[in-house]
């Protein structure tokens, strides 16, 4: 099994036991602001899911920079080989001249 997929299941079983283990409603408290009371679940699955909305975000983030620098490497392997196929091209139009005899030395 893929480790993303363990690790997947792992949390789920987790949040579940909590969830049963957890009934109970608290209150949140945050810089002087108080909620009223609500199941700890919606809590543990609210900030759940803000981890994953940050998570993905960042993922993006170094998938775009992936993105880029492939590009500027395949970029750069175009431009080096620009000059081998000049060399290519003038190599061939030298030995097909007439009476040019092309040897083993020429390749």
């Amino acid at each position: 099994m893929h480790p993303q997929l363990i690790i997947s299941l792992l949390g789920s079983v987790i949040l579940i036991l909590l969830t049963l283990q957890n009934p109970n409603p608290v209150q949140v408290r945050l810089l002087g602001w108080e909620s009223e009371p609500i199941p700890l679940i919606v809590i543990v699955i609210i900030s759940f899911l803000g981890g994953i909305i940050v998570a993905s975000i960042l993922s993006l983030r170094r998938q775009r920079r992936m993105r880029l620098k492939i590009s500027q490497l395949e970029n750069e392997l175009e431009d080096s080989k620009k000059p081998l196929l000049s060399m290519d091209t003038k190599l061939l139009t030298e030995n097909k001249k007439p009476g040019k005899k092309i040897e083993d030395d020429d390749l």
